[in-house]
């Protein structure tokens, strides 16, 4: 039977976006075009808005998070099964 295998394929790296942004836009340049709000952002806040204090994250405009970093990748991998 070609092109079938009963071996499971390991399961794809789940890439963290903070450390993916800091190494290909370490100066934040595409983070700014693209999400006018951040901007103004100063330094490398602009791949982590989220840690701003409320009132400099507010007047940039940028929401408060939804959802962790942490709570959200645990959640992905209780999706998947990979727990």
């Amino acid at each position: 039977m070609g092109g079938r295998h009963r071996h499971r394929q390991p399961p794809a790296p789940v890439l963290n976006p903070v450390v993916q942004a800091r190494r290909y836009d370490p100066d934040g340049a595409y983070v700014r075009r693209w999400v006018p709000e951040l901007a103004g952002a100063s330094g490398r806040a602009v791949h982590e808005p989220w840690t701003l204090p409320d009132r400099e994250r507010a007047g940039l405009g940028y929401p408060a998070p939804v959802i962790g970093l942490a709570e959200g990748l645990a959640r992905f991998r209780e999706a998947r099964g990979l727990t």
